[in-house]
Parts: structure tokens; sequence; C-alpha cells
């Protein structure tokens, strides 16, 4: 069911005249509350006190159009740019691009989902209202996740208050209940219900958040589909050996292990080549083990990773300085982390496969007999 809420959408034009159909479209609409400002600084000023639901944000100032020489303009040029990158870095809302001048944006690194650009013209207006409808369902769904996330953590500081706050030292004391919060938030946000296991992409943290390269980081080539199996790598270099000291400021090994990366139907373990009915009735079992044989299966996180399994016979060495996030515009994007314990699996399943002990072909059928033969025999005698 829709909600009642009326949806509070910011329009920042600093010529009126060419939002007055789109204003008056959006004053005509009973579910949405209107907002316009004309002055880019007192528009932020708004935008840094209380987020809108939806930006509607114009680029260029009135007369000040964009020549075919311009190759670099500053935020004093273009305000409207330094506006909407300032709103997508602090906020979490759409924002509507909506500008003649559509050339003078280049939207961020992943805000697809966020950000739409609508050039002005004939009947534009009814273009934006159109984007606008579209984003309501996600908007209220933006607004819910807001107001959990706020209640818990509001929780977290309260309880986490008594014991840690000093009245003799309150500087100390700030940023102790803020440490303690947020373990507190984080291990909220991960205690799980017995019966709501966790869904298998849950294991990802995507984008990932640390700066560092880890073990089980996912890396696709740059060039490389998100679906294509094959352009992905897993991190198995130790964490340790990663990190960028700050002494050094650079990490301690100058190339990274990884494994390759291939679809399921391509695999090589031998556990994949039962067949599909035998599958269906042993995998859900074969997966709490964490690796199939040779192999780590990894889920799909729609649009990001492919179903696949990472192959531990099947490795490469990468230059460590190949290897960054999606802006940085190195040969691997760093697609993705995997949280603990999913890392700590990683490192133990390729210990597993890559640490055996070789052995000589044995005659394991009569291995197996004697076994079945002593089982038998206690069985008889009522052990």
């Amino acid at each position: 069911m829709e909600s009642e809420r009326r949806l509070e959408v910011l329009v920042v034009d600093d010529e009126p005249q060419s939002v007055e159909d789109l204003v008056r479209a959006l004053q005509e609409d009973p579910h949405i509350c209107p907002r316009v400002f004309t002055d880019f600084k007192e528009a932020e000023c708004r935008l840094a006190k209380v987020a809108p639901d939806i930006a509607v944000v114009d680029l260029v100032r009135a007369g000040d159009e964009m020549r075919a020489d311009d190759d670099v303009r500053t935020d004093d040029d273009l305000p409207g740019v330094g506006l909407s990158r300032r709103a997508w870095e602090n906020g979490v809302f759409p924002i509507l691009i909506y500008t003649a001048e559509p050339k003078a944006y280049d939207p961020p690194e992943g805000s697809d989902a966020f950000i739409k650009v609508i050039p002005k013209g004939r009947d534009s207006e009814g273009d934006v209202m159109a984007a606008i409808s579209d984003y309501r369902p996600y908007v209220d769904l933006l607004k819910s996740a807001q107001e959990r996330a706020r209640r818990d953590m509001v929780r977290c500081i309260r309880d986490a208050y008594p014991p840690l706050w000093k009245r003799d030292d309150v500087s100390k004391s700030v940023d102790a209940l803020m440490r303690a919060a947020r373990r507190r938030f984080a291990a909220m946000l991960d205690e799980t219900k017995p019966r709501d296991p966790l869904l298998p992409w849950e294991q990802y943290l995507c984008p990932p958040i640390s700066n560092d390269v880890l073990t089980g980081d996912l890396l696709r080539e740059r060039e490389g589909e998100p679906e294509d199996a094959g352009a992905f790598r897993v991190v198995l270099s130790p964490s340790c050996d990663m990190a960028v000291t700050e002494g050094a400021g650079r990490a301690k090994v100058s190339r990274v292990l990884v494994a390759r990366c291939a679809p399921f139907g391509t695999s090589s373990a031998e556990t994949m080549k039962l067949s599909l009915r035998k599958l269906r009735d042993r995998l859900p079992q074969m997966l709490n083990q964490g690796h199939l044989d040779t192999v780590l299966p990894l889920p799909r996180l729609p649009g990001r990773i492919p179903v696949m399994v990472a192959e531990f016979r099947d490795l490469e060495l990468l230059d460590y300085d190949s290897i960054g996030r999606q802006e940085e515009k190195k040969l691997f994007v760093r697609v993705a982390s995997v949280d603990s314990p999913f890392r700590e699996l990683v490192a133990w399943a390729y210990t597993r496969v890559a640490g055996r002990p070789g052995l000589p072909v044995r005659h394991t059928k009569a291995w197996a007999e004697e076994i079945i033969a002593a089982l038998e025999k206690a069985e008889a005698s009522g052990r």
C-alpha cells in the first residue's frame, strides 16, 4: 500500500522561469511537497541540515553555458556540480540532475541507483515527474531503513552510556562512548534470529570497506563483465602481508596470490561431476563444508558477482599495485570483500587443498573392506 506521507522534493535552480512548469506540476500533486531554492549556497545549507526525499538540481548558472573548449570547470563555475557531489557524498536520497548542460556532469562511480540525468527541453518536466514516481518506493524504503538504523544506534549509545561516562573527562568519555556504541551496533546488525539464516550473498561486503586488500577479496578485471566468472579472482595472500603500514607506506608484499574463478559448468572439482539428481540431494549439506574438493563455491550478487567457483589449483600472482577500487583505474577492481567468518573460511579451504601431503596411489578398496569387516565384527559382538 502506498504511503500517505508527502514526498519532499528539493528543487535547486537559479533561473526560476526554467522550472516553472516543473514546480507547477509538483505543486499540483497532493503527494508531493516541493521546496524551491534559487541560491545554490542556501540550498546546500538546507541539505546539510535536513535531507529531502529527492533533490532536483540544475548545474549551470543562467548565462554560464558550457563551451566546446571547456575541459575543466570548478565548483565555482558550476555550483550545481559541487552541490550534487556533496549531496551524494553526505546523503542517501535520489538526485535528479535537471539541466540544459548534461555534458557538464560526470556521475560518481556506483551512483547509478541514486542519480539520474534529465536534459531540460520541451515537456521535460514530465520526465522529471516520471522519475520521481519511479523513485517513490525506494525513497520510502530508504527512509524506513534510516529510521531503523537511527533507532538501533540510539539504543546502543543508551546501553553503553552508564559504565563509560566520566564527568571529570568529558572528551575521553565521548570517544569511549562512540567506540563502544559502534561495536555494539555492528554486533546488533550481525545478530540473526535462529530461523533467519544468512542469505548466501550476505557474506559479501560490497563495495569493500577496508582500504587494504584482504584475504578473500573478490577482484574483477577492469574490462571484464560482472557476469563473466572468468574475469574474477579471489585473493589468497594473508591480510597481514597486504596491509599498508603507517611507517613504510606500503604493503609487505609486491605480488598477491589469487585463485582464478570459473563457472560451475567448467569446474574441475570431482563433486561437480555427479549427476544433477545426486547434486540436488547432496549439495545443501556439502556447501556447509565450505569447499567442494579443490574449489570454493561463491554465491551470486545480482549485477555484481556471478555464481561461480574459485579454483584452488588455478593460481596466479598479481602485482599489488594493479589492484584498486573502482575509481582508481587499476587493472583489477576490488568488487567485494568477504566478511568474517567467511574470510577465514577462504584461508582454511585453500590450506586444506594446498597443504595436503603427497601420497602414492593406494589400494583403498581393500582397505575399505578391512574397515567394513571390523565394523561388522564389532556389531556382531554387541559392542
